[in-house]
């Protein structure tokens, strides 16, 4: 085989000495690759531009990956877009991809989505797979485009079909999350293992982990056809964020035990993470301890440090929290810690069952620490494995509104939240803290309070809620 690369190498060669632009392509190529000539990226580029400077479409896209990937060049993702641009103005669907990939990545020119969606559209006219997942990636986005899950699957599909391993991945995840689709962890797994076998490394990951959701599932035995069982399997075909990939609890990692430090900052995020964005709060908690005090080895000691009139003066110095209230909590509940656990708060759960954490949380401050949050924080511990145990869901808004809909129409109001709480129990009495993710993100996106998307909500078949407005 390697004889006929190097005959064929040298008959190119005549061709291209003699100045045939295809043959020159096809000489840069090998010289590219290294196939039927010791690989020399300099004499691939010297070729490449011959053919060029001849207006061949391919020797200009070819030219366009050199500068693209710094073969025998430095990068220059400007040089690269302008290659690409004269290959893609031949019409050649690869340049015409990869002048919208970067359009819309802003990638070597300004990014501009919907230039970038007309030309990855003339690619995928031409059946040019990759263009057709980027496509998918902008409506699944809403870049260039109204945000369309609907049409964001339809063209994952096309590309997945004739194998396209990302449209592949990409069709598995929305099959995973129920993202313009009925959830289907089976149908989610046949593609990221098609996916996976063609070595993409994101799908052999992401392959692994539906396995477990698949086998999570099989443990249910849900066969009594109920309403509640029907829509726990649902909520939990929807695979929930590992704390240990997704850093998802920020100090508190999987198996580890962390240090005072980092118990103690995720301990104040808890506590006071309330009537404000989540991701706030902890970005808040982090400046706070780490920035503004140095990250001190006794939190709760610096808190409770001063009197309760000081420690109000300075609530716009420190900005934990826009709410008063929050901010003062975090005093009359470190006031408990530093008492009874000596500033220390794994102590309040280090070998406790969460029965007892939960009546530990209950009795710190002038009010305990509430439901929601205690709830959270014990079902935080259980997805880091610093205790074992079940959890309940925490009824916070999004949680209360997704239940309330589907099972009654209408969602629980704040006072509610203990029915919420129950029926979350009653739906799946393994570990309801399981249905908080799924029931979260649900609430925060599809089951929107005010422009809920119930076309393509996954749960919209079982659903007691009617909208008013036409979606």
């Amino acid at each position: 085989m390697e004889k006929d690369l190097q005959q064929a190498f040298a008959w190119l060669m005549k061709a291209a000495e003699r100045g045939d632009p295809d043959a020159q392509t096809d000489v840069g190529f090998m010289y590219r690759s290294g196939q039927g000539v010791a690989q020399d990226f300099q004499r691939a580029l010297q070729w490449l531009t011959k053919a060029a400077d001849q207006r061949n479409q391919e020797a200009e896209a070819g030219l366009g990956d050199m500068y693209s990937f710094g073969l025998g060049v430095t990068p220059d993702a400007k040089q690269a877009f302008e290659w690409y641009m004269k290959a893609a103005s031949r019409g050649l669907a690869a340049a015409c991809y990869n002048v919208g990939h970067m359009l819309a990545t802003g990638k070597g020119v300004r990014e501009n989505f919907h230039q970038a969606l007309r030309w990855l559209r003339t690619a995928a006219e031409k059946d040019f797979p990759p263009a057709q997942n980027q496509i998918g990636v902008m409506y699944e986005q809403g870049q260039g485009v109204e945000q369309d899950y609907t049409e964001a699957v339809k063209w994952y599909r096309m590309a997945a079909e004739v194998g396209e391993p990302w449209g592949q991945r990409n069709l598995a995840c929305m099959y995973l999350y129920g993202t313009g689709i009925t959830p289907d962890v089976k149908e989610a797994l046949r593609w990221m293992t098609k996916a996976a076998e063609q070595g993409l490394q994101e799908a052999i990951a992401d392959k692994t982990h539906i396995e477990q959701v698949e086998k999570d599932l099989l443990r249910l035995n849900i066969s009594d056809g109920s309403k509640h069982g029907r829509v726990a399997r649902m909520l939990l075909s929807v695979p929930r964020q590992e704390a240990e990939s997704k850093d998802m609890w920020g100090w508190i990692k999987k198996g580890e035990r962390p240090s005072k430090k980092d118990a103690n900052k995720f301990f104040l995020a808890c506590i006071i993470d309330y009537r404000m964005q989540a991701e706030l709060v902890w970005k808040n908690v982090r400046e706070f301890a780490e920035k503004k005090l140095g990250d001190p080895e006794d939190l709760w000691g610096f808190i409770t440090g001063f009197s309760e009139s000081d420690w109000e003066s300075k609530k716009e110095l420190y900005g934990l929290h826009w709410l008063k209230d929050a901010h003062m909590r975090a005093w009359h509940i470190g006031r408990d810690v530093v008492a009874r656990y000596r500033g220390d708060a794994r102590a309040i759960w280090e070998g406790q069952s969460p029965n007892e954490v939960y009546k530990r949380l209950q009795q710190l401050g002038k009010h305990g620490a509430g439901d929601n949050i205690s709830n959270m924080v014990i079902g935080a511990l259980l997805d880091a494995g610093q205790i074992t145990g079940t959890g309940d869901v925490k009824a916070d808004t999004h949680v209360r509104r997704v239940l309330g809909r589907v099972f009654r129409g209408r969602e629980f109001s704040a006072n509610q939240s203990q029915e919420a709480v129950q029926l979350a129990r009653e739906i799946y009495p393994e570990n309801p803290w399981h249905l908080d993710q799924p029931l979260y993100f649900l609430g925060g996106g599809l089951c929107d309070g005010s422009a809920p998307q119930c076309g393509i909500c996954y749960l919209r078949e079982e659903c007691a809620f009617r909208p008013t407005r036409t979606f």
